[in-house]
Order: C-alpha cells, then sequence, then structure tokens
C-alpha cells in the first residue's frame, strides 16, 4: 500500500525493529517505504525486502499490515486510477495466505475500508481503533497473540 506517507507504518516499523522480525514492504514504486525508514531498520538488524507484489511475500506472512491508498496523496487522478485497486485483500488473496495469518490495518474505515473487497474474515482481520492503542505493549500484543482481536468497528 501506502508506505511513503503513513505515519502509522512508519512508527510501526520503529517498533519493531525492537525485535527478531523480518519486514516485507510490499507498494508500488511511488509508494515506497521512505530509504531513511529502510535504512533505521536495516542498521537495528532486520531484515527487509522490498517489492511491489504481495504474491511474492504472501505464502510466508504472519502478520499483514494493510494501508489503503490516499488519493490525496496522488498528483494526478491517472496516477491514483493506476495503483488504488492493486492491493486490495478479497478471499481469493486469503485463501493463498497462511491460514493463522493476523491482518491488521490503521484505520480509518473509507468507503467500507477501500483496501478490503468485502471482507471482514475472523480471525483473520485484527482491527485496533487508536483510542485503545495506550502503549506499546498493546501493540506487541497483536504481533504475539495468535488471532487477538481488540476493539471492533
Amino acid at each position: 500500500g501506502d508506505l511513503k506517507n503513513g505515519r502509522t507504518v512508519h512508527s510501526l516499523v520503529t517498533l519493531l525493529s525492537l525485535y527478531s522480525v523480518r519486514l516485507n514492504f510490499v507498494s508500488p514504486p511511488s509508494l515506497a517505504m521512505p530509504a531513511s525508514v529502510v535504512s533505521a531498520a536495516r542498521k537495528a538488524g532486520i531484515p527487509v525486502y522490498q517489492c511491489e507484489s504481495l504474491e511474492e511475500v504472501l505464502a510466508e506472512t504472519d502478520v499483514l499490515y494493510v494501508t489503503r491508498m490516499q488519493k490525496e496523496r496522488f498528483k494526478d487522478e491517472a496516477e491514483w486510477l493506476a495503483v488504488k485497486d492493486a492491493y486490495r485483500i478479497d478471499h481469493a488473496v486469503l485463501s493463498r495466505a497462511k491460514e493463522e495469518m493476523i491482518v491488521m490495518h490503521p484505520l480509518p474505515r473509507v468507503n467500507g475500508m477501500s483496501c478490503f473487497a468485502n471482507v471482514m474474515v475472523p480471525p483473520m482481520l485484527t482491527i485496533v481503533q487508536k483510542s485503545t492503542l495506550t502503549s506499546t505493549s498493546t501493540l506487541v500484543a497483536l504481533f504475539t497473540s495468535a488471532r487477538c482481536a481488540m476493539g471492533s468497528s
């Protein structure tokens, strides 16, 4: 998704760099994770892989953190239209993922959560409202407790 402009995903990388994880960043080149964020993760000893296709990493993914494509971030509508549906999560995508994979989204929900094609499949989808995130330990719990659902929307 949009890794370039997403403050939540930048903060998440900072947090996850404190743990033994592998980070796979999937986005179109124009919305790639900023080099400074990638560099900081690698400096912390975190293996980082960057690609444009979710299919490259889906089968090995334990937690999928999905960001939405924000139309307002694009210079012209044609560029947005070219990528807006490229990273949608639907039943076909989930059928190729690990059964125990957790799907997370930072919200807000826009147009029925635009990056999800009518997929609200517990226990895979974990929605955490920002107001419930009171500490980093809350967020870490999401990554360490399989099928944990906190809050709802």
